[in-house]
């Protein structure tokens, strides 16, 4: 990433005072992008997300938890785990929060994101 993970967590602290306790760790990562608390990241070219998995991204950015999703979804939270999962496969994440960093790189979050999955 050419990020060190202690830049990282240094950052992600500072943001996290910035905008308080509330939003989960996946939106601290999505306005630490915003707010510029973390430089954008390099475009990176990865496969389409399905809209399921696109809805999920932006449910996290906006600091939903999973059963949080679910509930304003009316998919079961057997269902938005599993897209969770394959939006961190399709994107190379390792996590949720990773998930972020990647969808900022691949175009799906920030000001210049797609308006909908698949779109430029």
């Amino acid at each position: 990433m050419g990020i060190e993970a202690v830049t990282v967590r240094t950052l992600l602290r500072r943001a996290t005072v910035k905008i308080g306790d509330g939003p989960s760790r996946t939106a601290v990562v999505h306005r630490a992008f915003l707010y510029g608390q973390l430089p954008a990241p390099v475009p990176l070219d990865v496969g389409t997300v399905r809209l399921e998995q696109w809805t999920v991204l932006h449910c996290l950015a906006a600091g939903m938890n999973l059963p949080q999703i679910a509930a304003q979804t009316s998919w079961s939270y057997r269902t938005v785990r599993a897209y969770a999962a394959a939006l961190c496969r399709t994107l190379g994440a390792r996590n949720l929060p990773h998930a972020i960093y990647c969808g900022w790189k691949a175009g799906y979050l920030g000001p210049a994101a797609r308006t909908r999955h698949g779109e430029t």
